[in-house]
């Protein structure tokens, strides 16, 4: 063969290869573009996680919402506020007082007070008129769950809040405290009555004032000191004052001291 022969041999053997390899590239190409890549997997965890983050607004401006209607189960709420309820009798007076379950811990008028307080360890609030008349002998306050004196001792009190404080021995367990407060809620109040059981009466807050709620829940002499409490059960203000007529019947506008207000000298409270 012709050196001439053999150059168009290589040069037509060279012009196949090329064209396999083109129709290759192009298959190849035409795989790589139609194939789908698999998205990255979300795990059921993550996804949990944001659907919560997604529905948490939602949810907790409903339960802001839910605080204007009344509870569901009225009556168990009821019953558990009264026995988280107590009695209290100072000289010829008597209140109501309510046990407070809070991680915040208690300040002492003197440390008399606070040695006497050991061993106690249960907090009562109420309203400082209540005991106000024994002050100088502590010892003569009576506490009482249904009508059975427990071991009790006066830690403080504040004037200007007119809220005093109390340690007790009980194994009853106590209210939370609460200070989302609006304008139209649904409110409860438990107290003891013209010294008579202790006993719930319903309203609304109409009006709030700095630590003052003004309410249209129906207050009696003996109320005082008692809980108010939110349709959640819990504790939003101490009923402190209940105005009367001339008939000593209720007027309807009375007032309770916001739970926040035990921040004010009563509690070392920390945000």
């Amino acid at each position: 063969m012709t050196s001439r022969g053999r150059l168009v041999t290589v040069v037509a053997v060279l012009v196949v290869v090329a064209g396999i390899l083109a129709a290759s590239a192009f298959f190849v190409g035409r795989l790589t573009a139609t194939e789908s890549v698999p998205e990255p997997e979300v795990s059921k965890q993550a996804a949990v996680a944001d659907e919560a983050a997604t529905e948490s607004p939602q949810a907790s401006q409903d339960d802001r919402e839910a605080l204007f209607d009344p509870p569901e189960r009225l009556g168990v709420m009821i019953a558990s506020t009264i026995s988280k309820s107590v009695q209290i009798e100072c000289q010829d007076g008597y209140g109501t007082g309510w046990i407070y379950d809070t991680p915040y811990t208690p300040t002492y008028r003197n440390e008399e007070l606070e040695l006497a307080a050991q061993g106690k360890d249960l907090l009562v609030v109420t309203a400082k008129h209540v005991i106000d008349d024994c002050k100088q002998d502590p010892s003569s306050i009576k506490v009482m769950i249904e009508f059975e004196e427990i071991p009790s001792q006066l830690l403080n009190w504040h004037n200007k809040t007119d809220l005093a404080t109390i340690a007790v021995s009980a194994n009853n367990p106590g209210l939370q405290g609460s200070d989302e407060v609006k304008q139209g809620m649904w409110a409860m109040a438990v107290g003891w009555p013209f010294n008579y059981n202790l006993s719930p009466t319903i309203g609304r807050v109409i009006e709030i004032e700095d630590t003052e709620l003004y309410i249209d829940v129906l207050i009696e002499p003996g109320n005082s000191g008692g809980p108010l409490v939110d349709s959640s059960g819990a504790v939003i203000g101490t009923v402190t004052a209940g105005f009367l007529d001339d008939n000593d019947v209720s007027t309807g506008f009375n007032i309770a001291t916001k739970t926040r207000a035990l921040c004010a000298k009563l509690l070392t409270c920390r945000d």
